[in-house]
């Protein structure tokens, strides 16, 4: 009996070595996959590395050699221009060498993907050109010092122009301002005068007394002027009494209007058809809570400026 659980447990151990042995053996398959899997997936992405390193490299070599030929051609461009001027014609195989070179940059313009033959032909003939304009200025030792002078006379010639603009439009400026001073309307003849109170049956008569004064009296004369505007106008009139501040009665006899770009309060207004004529203009105003002693000062303006101006000084 006791031989017999000792067979057992043996077949036992030796079921559970070749299991262990089948799960060890799995287990290193599985990792030589992974590791297969991984070498695989870092070569791929070293291939794919190397190939976009290759395609900059391309771009950059297709770039570099664009912006040559791109040189290359203006600088045939300049130096035909130049020979041009002394009559002299660029042979036919320099013109040959600058119409295909025209015709690869176009084309590798255009094309999305350039092959290594195109760009070694775009290279060679790039090289071909230079030499060739190199051995055709070798021949006009003149050349490039006439360019430079070029140069040198076109950026004075910039500068002189942009002179000239700067000057034309300051002169337009001035012209403009001229213009819009000859246009206005000037009053002439301002005058302010002050009526004393009128008692029974006595005549309206002027007064230089704060307290005998009843009202102003405005009067000037809007100046012939061809050149201003004709139709209706706003004239505004902005009296200053003795304390410096612009005298307003209630109501909406006053207001705001610009004067010499700023905005300015006036005491009244009055509305004239102006027809490039002289034309007199006449006015009464009264302050509501009556007239002190000290200086007055009326202005007179219009659209902005200033027409005329006078004093009065009350006792």
């Amino acid at each position: 009996m006791e031989n017999r659980n000792n067979q057992d447990s043996a077949e036992k151990d030796r079921k559970s070595r070749v299991l262990l042995y089948f799960i060890i053996g799995v287990l290193a398959a599985l990792n030589a996959g992974l590791v297969y899997m991984w070498r695989k997936g870092d070569k791929e992405k070293t291939v794919v590395k190397t190939q976009l390193v290759s395609e900059q490299k391309e771009n950059l070599e297709k770039e570099q050699l664009l912006a040559d030929a791109r040189v290359l051609l203006e600088q045939y461009h300049q130096d035909s221009i130049e020979l041009a001027r002394k009559n002299v014609e660029i042979g036919a195989e320099l013109r040959a060498k600058k119409e295909e070179v025209l015709r690869l940059v176009a084309k590798m313009n255009q094309a999305r993907n350039v092959s290594d033959a195109e760009i070694r032909a775009l290279r060679q003939q790039v090289q071909d050109m230079k030499d060739q304009i190199a051995k055709l200025e070798s021949q006009n030792t003149e050349l490039r010092e006439i360019n430079r002078n070029l140069e040198t006379q076109r950026e004075r010639l910039q500068g002189d122009l942009s002179t000239a603009n700067d000057r034309s439009q300051r002169l337009q400026g001035e012209v403009t301002r001229l213009k819009d001073i000859a246009e206005r309307m000037q009053a002439n003849a301002l005058s302010i005068t002050a009526l004393r109170k009128k008692f029974l049956s006595e005549k309206e008569g002027t007064t230089d007394k704060a307290s005998a004064a009843d009202v102003f009296r405005l009067f000037f004369k809007v100046a012939q002027n061809s050149e201003a505007k004709e139709g209706p106008r706003t004239i505004y009139i902005k009296i200053t009494g003795p304390e410096g501040v612009t005298l307003a009665n209630p109501g909406n006899e006053s207001g705001k209007a610009e004067l010499n770009g700023k905005e300015s309060l006036y005491t009244f207004s009055t509305q004239i058809i102006y027809e490039g004529n002289e034309k007199e203009i006449s006015s009464r105003w009264k302050p509501h809570n009556g007239f002190k002693k000290g200086t007055y000062t009326v202005e007179v303006f219009a659209e902005g400026y200033t027409m005329g101006s006078s004093k009065i000084t009350l006792n």
